[in-house]
């Protein structure tokens, strides 16, 4: 199996106005982790633990450098966290490419809110931002078409 670089994976997510933003050009590194949640079901006399699944989760994080004119990239995530905080939306959407965008290749999406946002740097190096987006809802696994 061929391994994919890093540098090929894309990232977009809608602003408050529904404008789809691929935000992908200043992330340093994007991580997705999809947990399904599970309860043990076991009874008395049972020798093992039996689960059973309830609910699946997911949380996205991102990291990259502070730019905020960068395709509207900063404007999109700190609008979109306002209006979140505001309840002026409820959610935000999400596309993730993990190989890139070209057809057959995977594709991930969903809705997600913003748990946090995260701006700072140290005096002699560059200004970051992270954020940690909280799946809202079913992720959809499939492939570009």
């Amino acid at each position: 199996m061929a391994k994919v670089p890093g540098k090929r994976q894309i990232f977009k997510i809608d602003d408050e106005t529904d404008t789809v933003r691929n935000i992908t050009t200043f992330l340093t590194s994007i991580s997705a982790n999809f947990p399904l949640n599970s309860e043990e079901s076991q009874t008395v006399g049972d020798n093992s633990v039996e689960r059973t699944v309830t609910l699946a989760d997911g949380q996205l994080t991102l990291e990259g450098f502070f730019e905020k004119t960068a395709d509207g990239y900063y404007d999109a995530l700190t609008e979109a966290y306002t209006a979140l905080r505001d309840g002026t939306i409820t959610s935000l959407s999400w596309q993730y490419f993990p190989e890139s965008e070209t057809t057959g290749d995977p594709k991930i999406n969903g809705e997600c809110v913003i748990q946090s946002l995260t701006i700072g740097g140290e005096v002699a190096g560059l200004v970051t931002f992270s954020t940690t987006l909280d799946v809202s809802g079913d992720v959809t696994f499939g492939v570009v078409p």
